[in-house]
């Protein structure tokens, strides 16, 4: 097998995306125009045997003061490390899975100082990278698999619920995500220092553009009186809805109006034909309860990191 760093330009993106579709680690993210979004410039990694690709690897880099660091662009849960699909038993795949991170690792460490991305949940063979030196940390995002119950969720879930369905809510499938976008600004993303106007101008480039294509969904939540009160950008592929944005207003929390919007929005994944309803997870104690309380399940994957190197 050999690696080749390649340009975005110099790559067929019909191939790249057939290629994330594919793969088990394949995800919304990966797409090519997804990637184009968050960094018009990227690259990638790939690995190739006989004229066929076998992995994958985005990739994003800049140099600031001489020191070339790669990394993970905002708005996305994972980049990595993308396979190809392969029928091998547990020890040819896993020694596959291990040739690959190798070539991988290797690869990281020729081409920049400092190093940091989150693996995909599907991908859990990582030692090749630990023994390469680098650090790796566990995180977690928890997977609701559809179709659910409400019998499953906390008790805590429950009541929220029952006091929600008091409150005359209705569901709305929008068609822009530009009201849904300013709530999330005005509310949770005036907390997040670091999102940009940059950052808010591709979350809406990212949903317009998957929208038509059926991979993205404005789902809204809003009072009797038609004012909006809770919202959530989510996106589907190969089969799983991913929760990617949501925000409520102060009412909307008294109102537990995010509890009925995400169990709404698992009822409108499963009409989709999903079986899977992915939080994203987090590591902040409030937000993980939250998840848990749904009855989701964790799920754990690892940002790969390498310090400050000098070559």
């Amino acid at each position: 097998m050999e690696i080749n760093l390649l340009s975005n330009h110099e790559i067929d993106k019909q191939q790249w995306d057939d290629f994330i579709l594919q793969s088990p680690q394949g995800a919304i993210y990966a797409l090519s125009d997804y990637l184009t979004i968050i960094y018009p410039e990227w690259q990638a990694f790939v690995v190739e045997e006989k004229g066929q690709w076998k992995a994958v690897m985005p990739w994003f880099v800049k140099s600031v003061f001489g020191v070339k660091s790669a990394f993970q662009p905002a708005l996305c849960q994972f980049q990595g490390a993308f396979l190809i699909s392969n029928e091998l038993s547990n020890y040819k795949q896993i020694d596959f899975e291990r040739k690959i991170g190798e070539l991988f690792a290797s690869s990281i460490l020729d081409n920049c100082n400092k190093y940091e991305s989150n693996f995909s949940p599907s991908l859990q063979y990582v030692l090749p990278y630990y023994w390469k030196g680098f650090e790796l940390i566990p995180r977690f995002t928890y997977y609701l698999e559809l179709p659910s119950s409400i019998s499953n969720y906390s008790t805590n879930h429950q009541r929220a619920l029952q006091k929600a369905n008091k409150c005359g809510f209705n569901l709305g499938i929008e068609d822009n995500p530009a009201e849904m976008i300013a709530l999330f600004k005005q509310n949770k993303g005036a907390e997040i220092k670091l999102l940009t106007e940059h950052h808010y101008f591709n979350m809406a480039k990212i949903a317009n553009a998957f929208m038509p294509r059926g991979m993205a969904h404005v789902l809204t939540c809003r009072d009797k009186n038609g004012l909006l009160v809770s919202a959530i950008i989510g996106y589907t592929f190969k089969g799983k809805f991913t929760y990617y944005l949501g925000t409520t207003t102060e009412q909307g929390k008294k109102d537990q109006a995010m509890v009925w919007l995400l169990t709404e929005a698992a009822l409108y994944a499963q009409k989709l034909g999903c079986t899977v309803f992915d939080f994203e997870g987090s590591m902040m104690a409030p937000i993980e309860k939250f998840f848990r309380g749904f009855g989701a399940n964790y799920r754990n994957y690892y940002t790969i990191r390498k310090r400050l190197l000098f070559s």
